[in-house]
């Protein structure tokens, strides 16, 4: 069995989770809805709870401090489809395992 530590104010949908067993088999998923303020405090609940897979709805900052302690998270990408006005509704369409991440920036006002 393995356990995944799935990070995110929302369910998992059903296509997630059957992705997630025809790539992993039988899984364990646990919800994490707690306010997450480092990748040290996620990497400590992943460690403690002895966790084998993470997956992320986070914002890349806090995927990079995971990514940097050597968690390499899985990150669902959605499709959203407009029903109607002012409805969405958002489709799984494939995990993604992050490796790494680099970003460039610069202030929008010139310093």
């Amino acid at each position: 069995m393995i356990k995944i530590l799935w990070v995110s104010r929302h369910e998992p949908l059903r296509e997630q989770v059957e992705e997630l067993e025809q790539v992993f088999g039988d899984v364990e998923i646990t919800r994490y809805c707690d306010i997450v303020y480092s990748g040290a405090q996620l990497a400590q609940v992943f460690d403690e709870g002895e966790y084998d897979e993470m997956v992320v709805v986070l914002p890349v900052e806090l995927i990079r401090q995971l990514v940097l302690v050597g968690i390499r998270p899985l990150k669902p990408v959605l499709h959203r489809e407009v029903i109607g006005f002012g409805e969405v509704k958002l489709r799984h369409h494939h995990f993604e395992r992050i490796i790494y991440i680099d970003y460039v920036s610069e202030p929008l006002i010139g310093e």
